[in-house]
């Protein structure tokens, strides 16, 4: 998952660098939300995410904040992702 994550958003948001304890429950967690728990599902979240996602996402804003990888694990996040709602 984090290879892919590199692979579709290193250029554009913090590439991820390990994954601790707390990120393997994260993708753990997010796994099971999705239809189907496989590479194929994850690396369509995360083009879903770079294609839909505004500028603030990636930066444009007065804090230069960017979501991360940490950010993309989060349901919510994967909610609005799937609705459109970001």
């Amino acid at each position: 998952m984090a290879d892919a994550y590199n692979e579709i958003l290193g250029e554009r948001l913090p590439k991820v660098q390990e994954l601790n304890d707390k990120r393997k429950r994260q993708i753990k967690r997010l796994l099971g939300e999705l239809h189907e728990p496989t590479l194929d599902v994850v690396r369509a979240y995360f083009e879903t995410f770079r294609d839909s996602a505004g500028p603030f996402y990636f930066g444009d804003n007065n804090r230069t904040w960017r979501a991360g990888f940490d950010y993309l694990l989060r349901s919510d996040v994967l909610t609005k992702t799937r609705e459109g709602a970001l």
